[in-house]
């Protein structure tokens, strides 16, 4: 009788109950954690899609490193290249935080992109080389600060100039190139910092 009685009593916890009630407990932080994480990551991608207006600072410090990156590179890109992108940088350093070129203008931007790509693949005469693809990243770069309205739009910039550091690294790896290349990784390295400074750390 006692063993039925103990078996009936409804403030009696079996083993079975606790580890039930444990398992929900380890559960909940686990959901918990994955709705934070949900709402940081929508809250990421709405912060690069607003537009963002760079301080005078900020916008000479990536401007400074696009341009650094150019100049490693100006032995094995077309000649053209360097004038382009200051002349890219210096309007948009003119322009300063106000917006850039207006949306209306894309027909243009689409044109001057296929007239500048055609001029690449003509200065290699087709022939596809580490030149000819940092010729294109240049163009690309020059061409994406004339629509810089998001932090996304610096992101690539900066992430178009990396790329040309490395292809820098890959076509010459002289000794003495070697503190201008630690250069410019700085530059890069701070203007990401930059351009993500004073934002709060993800939740957990």
């Amino acid at each position: 009788v006692g063993a039925v009685w103990f078996m009936k009593r409804p403030d009696s916890t079996t083993p079975s109950a606790s580890i039930t009630a444990a398992a929900a407990q380890v559960i909940r932080p686990g959901k918990g954690s994955a709705a934070k994480g949900a709402t940081a990551s929508r809250a990421d991608a709405e912060r690069e899609a607003a537009p963002l207006s760079l301080p005078l600072p900020v916008l000479w410090l990536v401007l400074t490193a696009l341009l650094g990156a150019v100049l490693l590179n100006l032995h094995h890109t077309a000649i053209w290249c360097a004038p382009l992108a200051l002349i890219a940088a210096a309007w948009r350093a003119r322009s300063g935080s106000a917006p850039a070129a207006p949306r209306a203008l894309n027909a243009v931007r689409i044109i001057v992109v296929f007239v500048l790509t055609a001029g690449a693949l003509f200065s290699f005469r087709g022939h596809g080389s580490l030149g000819a693809a940092a010729t294109l990243l240049v163009v690309m770069a020059a061409l994406k600060l004339s629509e810089t309205t998001r932090l996304r739009d610096w992101l690539i910039v900066v992430g178009a100039a990396l790329f040309l550091l490395v292809a820098a690294c890959l076509d010459q790896q002289s000794l003495w190139r070697l503190p201008l290349y630690a250069v410019e990784l700085w530059l890069l390295c701070t203007s990401l910092y930059a351009l993500g400074a004073g934002d709060p750390a993800p939740a957990l």
